[in-house]
């Protein structure tokens, strides 16, 4: 799934983005419990390279992921 809130890889700014939602097993007609939501991303493969950037980032819930996902440094 890739959600349009999340802004581009600044390593390849584009490649494959994913957000996953992890829980818990409650057990019976409970609801599963939430714990943690990652956001999952690969860098385009660059042609010649063995392998390609993975970039993962988690939160306790879906805002807090993307909001480190969002999260730059400015380079002066």
């Amino acid at each position: 799934m890739t959600s349009p809130e999340l802004i581009p890889c600044p390593f390849c700014g584009a490649g494959q983005t994913e957000i996953r939602e992890n829980t818990q097993w409650m057990g019976g007609i409970r609801p599963s419990q939430l714990i943690s939501v990652e956001v999952n991303h690969w860098c385009t493969r660059i042609e010649g390279q063995p392998t390609r950037k993975n970039v993962h980032m988690v939160g306790r819930d879906r805002e807090s992921a993307i909001k480190a996902w969002n999260t730059r440094n400015d380079i002066a």
